[in-house]
């Protein structure tokens, strides 16, 4: 097998690829290594040891058994799941509102705060954000050519680039290159 048709984008990957969520709510997100993920989870929980260490020193005290992760403890492991993925892969969004009041929905700026207060309000959103960055077929360079260039401004059929990355992925098709199941997206 040639390993040098696996090889991703690089600046995709670092960069982001816009990916639809739903209708009118878009994110672009970054590849996430195993490696960077652990490394920040742990810096995270070493700087929360000593909270979590008290937690379970109570649940002992108390008698109740540790076989099972205690709620408070969990809550604190998906706070911290949402914090790595909020901090190394949303790098940007659109159509994304939050607001008490239904009728006055507000867009919520893509800000490193507002991304850990959605990922850990929202668990679908959160586990969708975690599914496409570890999804390779999003970083190939056809692929990711086409959605690193699908934003609004581009996406409007006005963009060469746009256009240029459908090309070279139906080439790569039609080369024997790899192929999507689905259709590369192009606008929103």
């Amino acid at each position: 097998m040639n390993l040098k048709k696996l090889r991703t984008d690089r600046s995709a990957e670092r960069d982001g690829v816009w990916k639809q969520w739903a209708p009118g709510v878009r994110v672009r997100i970054a590849r996430v290594s195993m490696v960077s993920y652990e490394m920040l989870k742990q810096q995270k929980l070493a700087a929360r040891a000593s909270d979590i260490i008290k937690d379970m020193d109570a649940i002992k005290a108390a008698g109740d058994s540790l076989e099972l992760l205690p709620p408070k403890i969990r809550a604190l492991f998906d706070e911290i799941h949402a914090e790595c993925l909020a901090e190394l892969a949303v790098r940007e969004w659109e159509g994304i509102e939050w607001s008490d009041d239904d009728d006055n929905d507000e867009p919520l700026p893509c800000t490193l705060e507002n991304a850990i207060l959605v990922l850990s309000q929202v668990s679908e959103f959160r586990d969708w954000v975690l599914q496409e960055t570890l999804d390779r077929e999003n970083y190939v360079p056809a692929a990711a050519m086409a959605l690193v260039g699908n934003s609004v401004a581009s996406s409007n059929g006005k963009s060469s680039s746009a256009k240029s990355a459908k090309t070279r992925s139906k080439r790569s098709a039609t080369k024997g290159g790899a192929t999507r199941s689905q259709p590369v997206p192009t606008s929103p």
